[in-house]
């Protein structure tokens, strides 16, 4: 019997705490949504300056892809956080 009311009290506790913060959670996950949007048309503009040759050395060599697209990362956190000073 103990158990029951144990298992009725948590379980409404944690359904009250859902409710109550899931308006919290979503609206964060909106914000997150915005900021990988936004970073996938930045790098989406960059590469839109790249030349035919370049991108053909790209899909041929993946090293060289994954260091090009660090840097193209390092360089965009450098802006947002001058954006942010």
């Amino acid at each position: 019997m103990r158990f029951k009311i144990r298992m009725i009290s948590i379980t409404l506790l944690f359904f009250i705490f859902f409710v109550f913060c899931i308006n919290y959670v979503y609206s964060g996950l909106k914000l997150k949504f915005q900021e990988i949007k936004i970073a996938y048309m930045n790098g989406y503009y960059e590469a839109l300056h790249l030349n035919i040759e370049t991108i053909k050395a790209l899909q041929e060599n993946e090293d060289l892809l994954k260091q090009v697209v660090n840097n193209a990362g390092e360089k965009y956190l450098k802006m947002v956080e001058d954006l942010n000073k």
